[in-house]
């Protein structure tokens, strides 16, 4: 899995268009961007070992509901799909996309979490060098 990354990308997508892929990847047991990067897959011509570099979508969502009932801290859950820790905003759209819950925290812990939050967030922008 080294190497790998997940990255936002936003599409404008007319409503009905976004409606039926919404639809179809619940049908699916899936989500829209899995269905959109297979296509691009796809119609790039991309080889199926290019494609299965990324973790497979059940691994994802294991390893979400993991961190989602408190069995992973959150960089162990990033890691285990791929991500930098400091990628929060990918791995906020996945917790999002497929409508895991966030764990639920204490105020004592949520302050802490948002600290490092803003430290991330201020680091990727390039306000800060270093966390």
């Amino acid at each position: 899995m080294e190497g790998f990354m997940l990255r936002p990308y936003t599409l404008n997508l007319d409503d009905s268009l976004m409606m039926a892929a919404k639809s179809k990847a619940l049908q699916d047991r899936t989500s829209v961007s899995e269905m959109v990067r297979r296509l691009l897959s796809e119609h790039l011509g991309l080889s199926n070992r290019m494609v299965d570099n990324v973790p497979d979508e059940k691994k994802i969502i294991e390893t979400l509901e993991s961190y989602s009932s408190g069995q992973l801290k959150r960089s162990e859950a990033m890691r285990a799909i791929g991500l930098d820790p400091v990628e929060l905003e990918t791995f906020t759209s996945l917790m999002n996309e497929y409508g895991i819950s966030w764990p639920e925290v204490g105020r004592e812990r949520a302050e802490k979490e948002g600290e490092y939050v803003a430290r991330a967030i201020a680091f990727n922008s390039g306000e800060i060098d270093k966390y």
